[in-house]
This record gives C-alpha cells, sequence and structure tokens, in this order.
C-alpha cells in the first residue's frame, strides 16, 4: 500500500501547476506518464534499470503529446525525481535517476517486492489522470 500511495504521489507530479499552459495545450504531466511507464513494465521491465531513451520512447508512445516531449523535459523529470519524492514525503525514495549510467533506477529494495507481486494492472487503472 506504501508503494501506491508513492507511485500516486509521484504522477500527481507538482500539484500546483495549472491545467493548462501558456499555449492553451495540457501540461505534459510527465510524472504521471512516468508511472504509468513503471507500471506497465513492471518488475522485468525494471529489474536492472531502464535505460533513458527506452524511458522517453516508452512515455513518447502513450502520450497525449508525443511530438512535445523533448529531451530537455526528460532531464527536468529525471533531474528532478529525487526532490519530487522528498516534497511529497517519499521516504526512503523509490526511484531515482543516475545521470552517469543514464539509467532509472529502482533505490528502495522493498520496491522490488512489490513490482513483482502487486497487481500493477489494476493499480494502472486506478491512477488518477490528470487528463480527466
Amino acid at each position: 500500500m506504501r508503494h501506491q500511495r508513492a507511485l500516486e504521489a509521484i504522477a500527481s507530479g507538482n500539484s500546483n501547476s495549472s491545467t493548462v499552459s501558456q499555449g492553451g495545450l495540457l501540461p505534459l504531466f510527465l510524472p504521471y506518464y512516468l508511472i504509468k511507464v513503471i507500471l506497465e513494465s513492471g518488475y522485468d521491465g525494471l529489474a536492472n534499470g531502464m535505460k533513458r531513451s527506452v524511458l522517453q520512447t516508452k512515455i513518447q508512445d502513450i502520450h497525449h503529446r508525443p511530438n512535445d516531449v523533448r529531451a530537455s523535459d526528460m532531464s527536468n523529470l529525471l533531474y528532478s525525481l529525487a526532490k519530487l519524492q522528498n516534497s511529497k514525503n517519499i521516504s526512503p525514495p523509490i526511484i531515482d535517476y543516475d545521470r552517469n549510467t543514464k539509467y532509472l533506477e529502482i533505490v528502495d529494495s522493498t520496491f522490488y517486492f512489490f513490482l513483482k507481486n502487486a497487481d500493477l494492472s489494476e493499480i494502472l487503472q486506478e491512477l488518477p489522470s490528470p487528463l480527466d
């Protein structure tokens, strides 16, 4: 349950952002898409980490504005993961991005157990969408 709440908190991103950006477009909601990719990839997709390029492609494949998900947006998302989890009181953090290896990694060993044993498709269905 702790991990599910943590995923939902990360997915909500910085909830103080407005629902419509300056150009009249919906924001990118990248934290939400990151969590969707994590849940869809499951244990097998994340056990050894996920390469940044693979992560970006997977996000673009399901994104509501795929052509707008730029490398700089991914950098902002990945580099701020620790800060986001800290601001959501997720302790210990469950995921982080290693800038040296360019991999998204699980940093809480209990999260492996969660990914292996939880009904990830059910959690994915229950994940509140910022697009609704």
